[in-house]
């Protein structure tokens, strides 16, 4: 019916959801399956960066 344009600050908010969510779940798998933890970290790590790089640039 209507279609209304999300403005780039709810996009950016989804995205970040989506990728908090989907690290989450990358958690609960690799500890049911006890994999080895540290790549996947300093993947973690990169996207909390990004994140918080995100949440900085709003405040401005």
């Amino acid at each position: 019916m209507f279609d209304f344009k999300k403005s780039k600050g709810e996009r950016e908010d989804e995205r970040l959801g989506k990728m908090l969510r989907n690290m989450e779940r990358k958690d609960r798998v690799e500890q049911k399956l006890g994999i080895d933890r540290t790549l996947t970290r300093i993947r973690d790590e990169r996207a909390l960066r990004e994140v918080d790089r995100v949440n900085n640039k709003k405040k401005r």
